[in-house]
């Protein structure tokens, strides 16, 4: 393995909790990788709890003026919510958070890939990605000292049908 591909640590994912890992290894003087399959960022800040805010907020705004409709609140059916202007104004939160993640990464000395990683051996991975890779095909092969995979979860359908 040559030194460009020889890491301390690699995370597989790129949200909030393999970020944190990854700058805070990389402070103590690690050589990390970071990787991620999905736009740079995690769930959260991309798909979830930010962008939700926003709509959700939205919502709200409509909800309590058709809530208050004669009640110091008048002509509550004029507010409605323009779903492209929302989506829009919601971009303008999470478009510029995929750059400004790769450069953090970059800025801080982490080595970031764009892929989806396989395991070769328990600390061998190969990055499986479009590009040109070290093997022609677009993978590039990687082995960590640790790998930490922080990639977050699916939910668990429940056998019942709740309340």
């Amino acid at each position: 393995m040559s030194s460009e591909t020889a890491f301390d640590l690699i995370v597989i994912g790129t949200g909030t909790a393999g970020s944190t890992a990854a700058a805070e290894c990389r402070t103590k003087g690690w050589r990390v990788a970071i990787i991620d399959s999905l736009p740079f960022g995690g769930t959260c800040a991309l798909r979830g709890c930010e962008p939700k805010k926003i709509l959700l907020e939205a919502a709200k705004i409509v909800d309590s003026n058709k809530s208050h409709e004669n009640k110091g609140i008048s002509d509550s059916k004029a507010i409605h919510i323009k779903w492209p202007n929302l989506i829009r104004f919601k971009g303008t939160f999470t478009d510029s958070f995929l750059k400004q993640r790769e450069d953090s990464y970059y800025n801080l000395g982490i080595v970031p890939f764009h892929g989806h990683a396989r395991f070769i051996c328990p600390s061998t991975i190969r990055v499986e990605n479009d590009g040109e890779g070290v093997d022609g095909k677009g993978n590039i092969i990687m082995e960590g000292k640790h790998v930490l995979i922080a990639t977050g979860s699916k939910p668990a359908y429940l056998n019942s049908r709740g309340i």
